[in-house]
């Protein structure tokens, strides 16, 4: 059994192999031994340690499990229950930076945009509501009055007749503009704007001629100066809307005064002389429903006017001195 190599033998109960292998350089050798089985081993002694090592292993991943388990769901659990409790008038934002960066974290955030959609969805709906019901009062007023003086005249004045019924018909396309300019601001994104370029000193003469006859009464000088031929990508019913809000305001907070008009190559600047708007008011005529103490309105006019302009990339500029007068310079992305 001393030669090197693989050797097989039987002692005791059961047998075995022995290798043999000689040390590099020396004469020893190594014996390395195997024993494959043993006869005689007791196969119900290994069935019984069997069982109670199940046990002990179950025992111990029973706990573990159940641990592991509420760890990995309580994100999850968490944000169902988020989720469950959100307001529609109010819902939840930032509330994906608490969760990790996994298939929860991805989840919660896909669910914060999509509430972040629905919450500017909401918005734009009740602005809309809101606009409408501001923007439409005017020429509802307008059409009524013409209305109700048609019903009062006899039939031979054909030509205040006539008069009124274009009021009326200027009345309704009004109207039509300011529900196609509100859509654009209900749209969740700018669409493309048609290449057709919008011309904009037509709209702006027809405005001052819709409201010198409407605020007549006033006594108002008006002036209207166009130095170049301004044309900009726009839809025109959006530019009315715009400059008609700005040169409205200039006939209402005006008597006995001056309103001038100025068309240049950038924009519009309309110039009053009327009670002009207090420095702390100034920072907030922009803002929805804010009124300034002779306002007759429900403030909603500038709000519109900003929200286009940050919709076209406009830009607004108002200057104002109490008692002297104001000056709102409209500037477009030509």
């Amino acid at each position: 059994y001393y030669e090197t190599g693989i050797h097989g033998g039987v002692k005791g109960p059961g047998h075995f192999h022995v290798a043999i292998q000689p040390l590099p350089g020396t004469e020893e050798k190594v014996f390395m031994f195997f024993f494959p089985y043993f006869r005689g081993f007791d196969t119900l002694t290994l069935q019984h340690h069997s069982v109670i090592g199940f046990f002990i292993l179950l025992l111990f991943i029973f706990p573990t499990s159940i641990f592991v388990a509420k760890r990995v769901t309580c994100p999850l659990r968490r944000l169902v229950t988020l989720v469950n409790n959100a307001n529609p008038d109010n819902l939840p934002g930032g509330f994906s930076d608490s969760y990790h960066d996994d298939e929860v974290g991805a989840l919660a955030r896909a669910l914060e945009k999509s509430m972040e959609r629905t919450k500017a969805f909401l918005t734009r709906e009740h602005q809309f509501t809101r606009d409408a019901s501001h923007e439409l009062r005017t020429p509802i007023t307008a059409m009524k009055g013409a209305v109700e003086l048609l019903q009062q005249l006899p039939a031979c004045e054909e030509e205040k007749v006539d008069r009124l019924a274009k009021r009326m018909d200027r009345s309704v396309s009004e109207m039509e503009s300011i529900i196609e300019a509100l859509l654009w601001l209900s749209r969740e994104g700018l669409s493309e704007v048609s290449s057709q370029m919008c011309e904009v000193a037509p709209i702006v003469e027809d405005i001052m001629r819709q409201y010198q006859e409407q605020y007549r009464e006033k006594g108002n000088r008006t002036d209207m100066e166009a130095a170049g031929d301004l044309k900009i990508k726009a839809p025109p019913a959006v530019v009315r809307i715009t400059i008609s809000n700005l040169i409205r305001n200039a006939f209402q907070f005006t008597r006995d005064g001056e309103i001038r008009v100025h068309l240049s190559d950038t924009g519009v600047e309309i110039t009053d002389t009327g009670t002009g708007i207090a420095p702390d008011d100034l920072d907030r005529v922009r803002q929805p429903a804010f009124r300034g103490k002779e306002s007759q309105g429900f403030g909603f006019g500038l709000d519109i006017v900003s929200r286009l302009c940050d919709r076209f990339d406009w830009r607004l500029e108002i200057e104002s001195t109490p008692g002297k007068g104001t000056t709102a310079r409209l500037i477009f992305r030509t």
